[in-house]
């Protein structure tokens, strides 16, 4: 099954299908095919998630899930850098992704886990064998960022996207916050002491924009991460844990920065980052004083750093990725804490080049040493799957190498903002 509304382009791999010896059953309209679904039985479905309405081919596969449960295997092609809608579609369900372009041995190999043809079996075995060699072994973080931020941040994805309408916005948070209807309609009439008769929108309007992100942001964070039950009391109909600190470093940024202000998105989640880590280590007993210290300072710090950067951007004509100036500091503080918080070892190897007044560069270089990765390539790689700070990675990764300001040499703003980036 392709959802791919030009459908020569589907013809390509429906082509390299039937090479394969598969019998293909082809729908261009996702609705003809849910209408179908339980009427021919498919032994797998392929879904072209190359369409700009990811959103919607999100929610048809939610709703084949919901159909046909997890036993029936689902493929989906997704475009090449397309990390994201990756992580988003695993997220929904059991999917196996293939990445754009089709290399006609990469699908059999794929698909041998499933089907059996004799147009597979020859396809793999006139493929040529590559030399043994062992495997690229990951750092062990990087298996935990996975595991654990990365399905947390992907699901947020669903529920912080920003719009100028505020009506749009509280449409978009009422489908965001639909799983949890009931209890939000339940908790605004027993805040306004009504028994009026609301729906989900209206009880929005009445709640607030604001209340209403912080209040839906809450509740998949805690929802996803498994880490803490939030829930309703059902006879106060209040929830039982304080969205203020929960979400805490998220509400304290954007309020710095300004609700309205140009910053405010990239600011609130940057906040979530911090939230999510701070989650993460409560659950450390014998570590999580100094862990949750550790974020608070470097929550404060970073965010003093990021109004100096503000500060002596003002002064540079022509800075092109200004606002990528929380992302940076915020994430590469994020990467530390996250070093921190699965590294036992990391607070006391900071403590010691603290004292020794280590400089970051080298800091880095001893961090790769020791562990297999330093803290900016985790900040970075937190960036990349965080909602709204996709864009500012390479920034996070490489901004203690200030080559977009080498032209202004000798000007007093850039040299800050080269030092503040340098410090990091």
């Amino acid at each position: 099954m392709f959802f791919q509304e030009v459908e020569n382009d589907s013809q390509t791999v429906l082509q390299a299908f039937e090479k394969l010896d598969l019998r293909v059953e082809l729908f261009n309209d996702p609705r003809k095919f849910l209408l179908n679904i339980r009427t021919f039985e498919p032994t797998l479905l392929f879904i072209d998630m190359t369409t700009p309405k990811t959103d919607f081919a999100l929610a048809l596969v939610c709703t084949i899930r919901s159909m046909l449960g997890q036993t029936l295997p689902i493929m989906a092609l997704v475009p090449e850098g397309g990390q994201a809608l990756a992580g988003r579609l695993k997220a929904a369900g059991e999917v196996t992704v293939i990445h754009k372009p089709i290399i006609l041995t990469g699908l059999a190999g794929m698909l041998a886990k499933f089907v059996t043809t004799d147009g597979i079996a020859k396809t793999l075995s006139a493929a040529p064998q590559a030399p043994a060699s062992s495997p690229v072994k990951l750092p062990p973080i990087v298996d935990w960022h996975f595991d654990k931020l990365m399905p947390t941040l992907t699901e947020l994805h669903g529920c912080l996207e920003v719009f100028d309408d505020n009506e749009r916005q509280l449409k978009y948070y009422a489908q965001a916050g639909q799983r949890y209807e009931h209890e939000i309609v339940q908790l605004v009439k027993t805040l306004r002491r009504s028994e009026e008769q609301l729906d989900l929108l209206q009880s929005l309007r009445m709640y607030g924009a604001e209340n209403t992100r912080n209040l839906v942001v809450a509740l998949r964070l805690t929802d996803t991460a498994k880490i803490k039950v939030f829930t309703f009391n059902p006879k106060t109909n209040l929830p039982t844990e304080d969205v203020r600190k929960l979400i805490g470093y998220a509400i304290r940024l954007v309020e710095h920065f300004g609700e309205g202000s140009r910053y405010h998105e990239v600011a609130f989640n940057c906040g979530i980052v911090f939230d999510l880590l701070a989650l993460h280590a409560q659950l450390i007993e014998d570590r999580k004083r100094p862990l949750l210290k550790l974020i608070d300072t470097l929550f404060i710090e970073t965010m003093r750093k990021a109004d100096q950067g503000f500060q002596a951007g003002k002064g540079v004509s022509n800075l092109a990725l200004e606002k990528h100036v929380i992302t940076t500091l915020m994430l590469r503080a994020a990467g530390k804490i996250a070093m921190a918080v699965f590294f036992p070892e990391y607070l006391d190897m900071q403590a010691d080049h603290e004292k020794r007044s280590i400089k970051p560069l080298l800091r880095h270089l001893a961090e790769e040493n020791r562990f297999g990765i330093s803290h900016n390539l985790v900040g970075a790689l937190i960036c990349q799957i965080a909602p709204a700070l996709e864009q500012a990675h390479k920034a996070v990764l490489f901004c203690e190498y200030p080559y977009m300001l080498a032209t202004l040499k000798g000007e007093e703003n850039s040299l800050a903002l080269a030092q503040l980036c340098q410090s990091l």
